[in-house]
């Protein structure tokens, strides 16, 4: 096949990782249309107040729900700790100095809680119920449609 339809990662990008590349492929499938867009900054600025993620923020999203803990069709992972994830910011903000703001988000109320013990760094999320539903009961409880809204906002 050609490089225009290739699988492999051309290589100007090689430096930056296959991970990135997996990221920046999917960010291109996943686009969001314009419609959806302007959908999505109507449900923001309806937060009060909307959010607003300045540049240099560092994104956590910290997984609990159905893929953490003992449910009925077992746990897919261990859970890891905010701890780690934090760690890894602090090594980001070494090289990025003023990433100073966290964008923070989570099923797990508990993860809210623990952030506070982070004073160096600002917080940020998108305000809602943070029961740890697994999908089923978030649907139940709130609709489909909420739940798209908060996944995309998040």
């Amino acid at each position: 096949p050609s490089a225009k339809h290739s699988l492999e990662m051309p290589k100007r990008f090689e430096r930056m990782g296959y991970t990135w590349w997996r990221a920046q492929s999917i960010r291109y499938i996943m686009r969001p249309n314009r419609w959806f867009l302007q959908y999505l900054a109507g449900t923001n600025d309806a937060l009060d107040p909307p959010l607003v993620v300045p540049p240099y923020s560092i994104s956590i999203h910290v997984r609990r729900s159905d893929k953490v803990g003992s449910f009925s069709k077992g746990k897919e992972m261990d859970a890891v700790p905010l701890s780690d994830y934090m760690d890894y910011a602090e090594k980001i903000r070494s090289i990025y100095p003023q990433a100073n703001t966290v964008f923070l988000s989570s099923e797990d109320g508990n993860v809210f809680r623990q952030a506070k013990e982070y004073t160096n760094f600002t917080f940020l999320s998108v305000p809602e119920d943070r029961a740890n539903l697994n999908h089923d009961q978030f649907v139940k409880r709130f609709g489909s449609i909420k739940m798209m809204e908060i996944s995309m906002l998040n």
